[in-house]
């Protein structure tokens, strides 16, 4: 028997025990809750104020309406602001809405700003603002007061869960000592002679670990604005440099970014701290699925010459970003603009094809042009033998000849390197001899020519063959009684040769392959007059591209040569 009772009583032990660890599992369940809302709530504040007090601090305060209702409610943000003012020490200046009655309170002694409790269901942000002044924005905090009215029940149930338990430990206690089953001197725990002892011990209890707690707390909020410190120096750093970044927590909202990334990009204007990413590229697919990828792999991953803003070629490196215990909180994306070098690695490739082109072309140029003198040998010596009535197919014959003579020229000064002697050149006197020799081919087109500098140093021989045959294309598009429009200007350390016409303009399908080899959309083209100007552009310092008119409404180029 007295087995029997000595097993019975370790069960009503072990019983009570785990009665204990429930209560106090409870207990410590709910101070999280409640410190993670706490801590939710107040990420969303920074967030939401630093957003605020940028365009606080830009605005007319005169016509100024801060971008919220105050009279509206929106349970699904942690933090809803309500109220906003400036204050000049404690006189303020500024309240938005009018007539609104703020909380009183203390300067902000951090320069990154600090959050005010009020009260479980508002909150107030405080900063100082660089000429001394004073922000305020006061916010309503539904998700945290809805936790802590949970808590309330949580609370006291887990209240009354311990002192069922200590209630029973004392009952148990009692009716084993009376007992002859079980001697006096086997019982080791001694019990509370008063439950209300244990009640106080529990208090005693509960009170330390709010206590421990609220320590906690404020060291978690030191710890935050040190980090903000820190974070702040950082995007001030961030901001100096040409490379972007944008930070994405493990759900891909947005953590933070720096202009840079935001002009390489294009980011949308309107958009926020905590902005989902998909949201924010819901218009960049190529962005969206390598964001999307790196989310789910957790691993660094890069792209390459992805479009930015103004056709930017970037390359982006994604990097996940792990705490101290290895745990995924999110990715940062770090972003540079690659034009230049992808730029530069087309035209190393180009110009290995050249000199690959230069060694088949000096070849079958060879070739060609033997043929071609052996067939205009034959040709004068049938002119002869044949009467006149052979002459017509004798000079088409002749035409083909010169035609395929002038192909070989140009293949072989597209494919040899050119000889770049710069010179000085007069601006107006330059184009007043193209306009001469054009207008000798074109009576019926009107050339203009708007001229801001009076000089520039290029090769002359090159660029003369170069910008004629852009303004004959010109020509040729507008028809007769058409115009082409030249402008000539200075764009930092790059002349700029500006063409057009007064046609029909460039489709996207013509555009896509206008520079390309033997491309030709004219009747009589031989597709080697804009790569060969485009060769020769670079030769020079820069490149020719597609442009937009300014003047006339058909097609477009801009000539560009280094000064």
């Amino acid at each position: 028997m007295a087995s029997k009772a000595k097993s019975f009583f370790y069960i009503q032990i072990i019983f009570t025990s785990l009665v204990f660890v429930f209560s106090f599992i409870m207990f410590f369940k709910i101070s999280f809750d409640l410190k993670r809302a706490s801590e939710k709530t107040n990420q969303e504040i920074f967030g939401k104020s630093y957003d605020l007090v940028s365009k606080l601090k830009a605005a007319n305060l005169a016509n100024f309406s801060l971008p919220f209702a105050p009279s509206t409610k929106n349970e699904m943000e942690l933090a809803v602001p309500k109220a906003a003012a400036l204050y000049l020490g404690k006189h303020k200046i500024w309240i938005y809405p009018k007539d609104f009655e703020l909380p009183t309170f203390n300067e902000p002694s951090d320069p990154v700003g600090e959050i005010v409790s009020i009260s479980f269901s508002r909150r107030m942000f405080l900063t100082k603002l660089e000429d001394g002044r004073t922000a305020v924005i006061l916010y309503q905090t539904p998700e945290y007061k809805k936790v802590w009215s949970q808590s309330i029940p949580a609370s006291f149930l887990a209240l009354l869960v311990g002192a069922f338990g200590i209630f029973l430990l004392i009952i148990t206690l009692k009716r084993f000592k009376n007992s002859s089953d079980f001697p006096e001197s086997q019982i080791n725990i001694k019990p509370p002679e008063n439950p209300i002892d244990s009640l106080l011990l529990l208090k005693k209890t509960l009170a330390e670990l709010r206590e421990k707690n609220l320590f906690l707390e404020a060291e978690l909020r030191k710890e935050r604005k040190r980090t903000k410190v820190v974070s702040s120096v950082l995007e001030n750093l961030s901001s100096a440099l040409n490379t972007g970044f944008i930070r994405f927590d493990a759900q891909g909202n947005l953590q933070s970014f720096n202009p840079v990334a935001k002009n390489l990009i294009g980011l949308p204007i309107l958009f926020r701290i905590g902005e989902n990413f998909k949201k924010m590229f819901a218009k960049n697919e190529p962005f969206l699925e390598f964001i999307e990828t790196s989310l789910e792999s957790k691993e660094i991953a890069t792209i390459d010459a992805v479009k930015g803003l103004q056709d930017k070629l970037l390359f982006i490196i994604s990097i996940p970003i792990l705490d101290e215990m290895s745990h995924f909180e999110g990715v940062l994306l770090i972003i540079e603009d690659k034009s230049e070098f992808y730029s530069m690695q087309k035209i190393m490739r180009e110009r290995e094809a050249l000199s690959r082109l230069g060694e088949v072309a000096a070849g079958v140029a060879h070739e060609i042009r033997n043929g071609l003198n052996v067939l205009s040998g034959e040709l004068r010596l049938l002119r002869k033998t044949f009467p006149e009535s052979f002459v017509e197919r004798t000079n088409r014959i002749e035409n083909e000849i010169g035609q395929m003579e002038k192909v070989v020229k140009d293949l072989l000064y597209y494919a040899k390197p050119i000889a770049i002697q710069k010179e000085e050149i007069n601006s107006s006197e330059f184009f007043a001899e193209l306009e001469q020799s054009l207008k000798e081919l074109f009576p019926k087109t009107l050339f203009s020519f708007e001229i801001e500098i009076d000089s520039f140093f290029a090769d002359k021989d090159s660029l003369n063959r170069a910008i004629f045959n852009i303004i004959k294309n010109g020509a040729e598009a507008a028809g007769e009684g058409g115009e082409v429009f030249v402008k000539v200007s200075k764009n930092n350390s790059f002349v700029e040769i500006h063409i057009e016409d007064s046609g029909e303009g460039l489709s996207s399908d013509i555009k896509e392959d206008i520079f390309a080899l033997f491309t030709s959309y004219k009747k009589d083209g031989t597709g080697l007059g804009l790569p060969i100007a485009k060769k020769i552009a670079r030769e020079n310092g820069g490149d020719l591209t597609i442009s937009k008119p300014i003047r006339l409404q058909g097609a477009a180029f801009d000539f560009i040569i280094s000064l």
